[in-house]
């Protein structure tokens, strides 16, 4: 693929100005200071939203709040002579950011995870259809993977396999094979994701893509008479037709009596030209002749498609997709031409919803998610209502024209356990075992929960009953609950069972605005580990070691920190030295470990349960292909032995756990795969396919009854012998 393909939805997210795509909404326990038009609404402090009439009614409406797993009796400890015999016992699913949408006209309702869409009555909540199709999780791209017809009747979807046209409440009545051409690697999943639109008796699908290769990108524009099946227009680019550079925006789309599609073309987009709202164009359906830019190309579209919103850094102005005229403005919403807000006008125009990514955003993979929306009336200029959101982009909203507004979110509880969490693998330290509980720490486990860095909230699993706690405090090595406050411009780690403060002495050159990221804490040494961070990216690490020793040590890097079973040694993964690191916390001596001709490869060490014997990867310098597993004396700072694995069936190990007694490690990879092979020599037991996501974090529990695996989608398994 051509490398300024990559950067398409860069240029994309700057023209973005316009504010044509429309966003949606998982709200998150916090202030709402507004009412939903037409509902009541009420909030607890460990529920969503849900709305009064949901209550009274006994319809079947969406996400019931699902029982919690369990495991089987009579698990056997896992071996080297029954891992064969492992299988899943249980699944556990977090807070995953939804995909959702709302029909032109407002009538219905999708909300989506990886295994399909629910389609619902906007006005009831009642399922109108589930439909079953796997849709791509990308870390590139824009994620707006189905479309919905005028009246939401009928919806269009671009999945991992087809493009398929369903009509809600029967099946499917187009499909076309589709398959993403480029994988699911970080830097081009998502790029020929095609946009879709359907007229309002879905009789056409227009689609606009582009196809990508190894060298070059192509872009495609056709239109199909589902019915038939066949084409009945493809552009052709020597010719000033109807064209196919059109890219994600909510450009794209028929008119409400089907006559007219309209599109939109970047290439005429220029911010603030005058001349910007040329970009839109009106094509005659059946002749896909351009018409000229007058009321009669408008007349078929309803009001919110007949204006767009222009973005500058003084105010946002709301401009006609024909004249480019400024019907009115705002000024102090937040919004900038180069921070833009995705907006979402009502159906009238009276109002807009603008969701603010300048400020308290989080990412998603490489997607920003956004906390704060706002609606606006654009007569007076005033602010009508805010709300505390968890938001993709706001196609899941519909702005009233009074301040109100419908979102999808309205119905169902969003999530799958009474604790969510939500995590990636960017500076993500895995799994890490302990005798009772299994515990992480994810990047958020609740908007409204402050703290003052972040990766500093406890999620921890009970494998003997699956229940899964989340708060906002950190474990300590002895694993006590300490919490992490600013105190006089130093970080203070202050001991929630009153066992009095830790203060963490921060390097010279630390910046006030890099935010803290606790990698561990032993309360018997006063050692804290931790990076300071810049938007997500280290700037420096550091261990601090306090009492009498009043010690700091930078280092480049911190990653996949362990502890020995004693608490006295740490270990950890420096990425830029690529190299293990022992520290003696009683003594306070940090040694490199030196691999001979190799280096460490990027997946956490692991410590045996016993004494200070630990394990890591290890990558050949003259054969990269090459990877082994290096046991060292952690105490002694020793190279025991040295196994090498079979790099030919396992691809790119992205976790590592040991087994307490059972002599058996267990190894995670990117491609989703888990390995459970011998310690003494390092030869595969079994292994299976846990998923589709890389696995970043493995642990043994319960007496090596079960395995626990975590993915990069944050889905939890239990795997064992029953």
């Amino acid at each position: 693929m051509q490398k300024s393909l990559r950067f398409l939805p860069l240029l994309m997210l700057l023209m973005a100005a316009l504010a044509l795509n429309a966003c949606a909404a998982e709200p998150v326990i916090g202030a709402v200071e507004d009412t939903h038009t037409g509902k009541e609404t009420v909030q607890t402090d460990d529920e969503n939203q849900t709305t009064a009439e949901q209550s009274a009614e006994t319809i079947e409406t969406l996400t019931p709040v699902p029982t919690m797993p369990s495991l089987p009796d009579g698990l056997e400890a896992i071996t080297t002579d029954n891992a064969d015999s492992i299988s899943q016992l249980a699944g556990i699913q977090p807070n995953f950011p939804l995909y959702e949408l709302i029909s032109p006209d407002g009538r219905m309702g999708a909300r989506a995870d990886l295994e399909g869409i629910d389609v619902f009555e906007m006005d009831s909540g009642k399922l109108a259809a589930h439909i079953d199709v796997a849709l791509p999780d990308c870390q590139y791209g824009w994620d707006r993977y189905f479309s919905f017809n005028q009246d939401g009747s009928f919806i269009a979807v671009a999945g991992k396999d087809a493009i398929q046209v369903w009509q809600v409440g029967s099946g499917v009545i187009y499909e076309s094979p589709y398959k993403a051409q480029t994988g699911t690697d970080a830097d081009t999943c998502g790029a020929e994701i095609p946009q879709l639109a359907l007229s309002p008796d879905a009789g056409l699908l227009a689609i606009s893509g582009v196809t990508t290769g190894s060298t070059s990108a192509q872009a495609y524009f056709r239109v199909v008479a589902t019915l038939q099946n066949q084409v009945v227009y493809e552009w052709n680019e020597s010719q000033d037709t109807l064209h196919g550079d059109l890219y994600t925006f909510r450009g794209l789309g028929f008119s409400s009596d089907g006559t007219v599609l309209q599109t939109f073309d970047p290439s005429r987009y220029q911010s603030f030209s005058g001349e910007e709202y040329q970009a839109f164009r009106f094509w005659a359906v059946g002749t896909w002749q351009e018409l000229s830019r007058s009321m009669e190309a408008l007349n078929g579209f309803q009001a919110a498609d007949q204006y767009y919103v222009l973005q500058g850094d003084e105010s946002i102005q709301l401009k006609s997709r024909l004249d480019g005229q400024v019907r009115a403005s705002l000024g102090g919403t937040g919004c900038t031409q180069t921070e833009p807000c995705d907006a979402r006008l009502s159906l009238e125009t009276n109002t807009v919803a603008l969701l603010n990514i300048s400020k308290a955003t989080l990412t998603y993979h490489r997607e920003v998610i956004a906390t704060q929306m706002a609606i606006w009336d654009w007569q007076s200029g005033k602010q009508l209502a805010r709300a505390e959101v968890f938001m993709r982009n706001l196609d899941g909203v519909l702005p009233a024209e009074d301040g109100g507004y419908q979102t999808t979110a309205d119905f169902g509880v969003a999530g799958t356990a009474p604790s969510n969490w939500w995590t990636s693998s960017y500076n993500f330290d895995g799994l890490l075992g302990g005798t009772d509980l299994v515990s992480f720490r994810p990047q958020v486990i609740d908007l409204s929960a402050q703290s003052d860095c972040y990766y500093c909230s406890t999620c921890s699993l009970n494998p003997a009953d699956l229940q899964i706690s989340c708060q906002n405090a950190y474990f300590s090595q002895e694993s006590n609950l300490w919490k992490v406050a600013n105190k006089d411009g130093q970080i203070s780690l202050q001991s929630v069972e009153g066992g009095g403060t830790f203060d963490l002495k921060l390097p010279a050159d630390a910046q006030a605005d890099w935010d803290l990221r606790l990698l561990g804490f032993s309360e018997e040494f006063q050692t804290a580990f931790y990076c300071l961070d810049k938007g997500g990216r280290s700037q420096i690490c550091a261990i601090a070691m306090g009492g009498d020793r009043d010690k700091l040590t930078e280092m480049e890097d911190i990653f996949g920190l362990r502890f020995s079973a004693d608490g006295s040694t740490a270990a950890y993964i420096d990425r830029r030295e690529k190299a293990l690191f022992l520290l003696n916390l009683q003594s306070g001596k940090l040694t490199k470990m030196d691999a001979y001709q190799s280096r460490a490869w990027f997946v956490n060490p692991a410590f045996t349960s016993t004494d200070s014997e630990m394990v890591y990867v290890v990558q050949n310098l003259s054969d990269q292909t090459l990877l082994s597993l290096e046991w060292v004396d952690g105490a002694q700072a020793k190279v025991l032995r040295r196994s090498t694995l079979d790099t030919d069936t396992i691809d790119q190990p992205s976790a590592l756990s040991l087994g307490a007694e059972n002599g058996l490690v267990a190894l995670g990879a990117s491609d989703g795969w888990i390995f459970v092979l011998d310690q003494e020599k390092g030869k595969i037991v079994t292994s299976w396919q846990a998923g589709s996501a890389p696995i970043i974090g493995l642990a043994f529990a319960e007496g090596d009854e079960v395995l626990v695996s975590l993915d990069e989608q944050g889905n939890i398994r239990i795997w064992g012998v029953e």
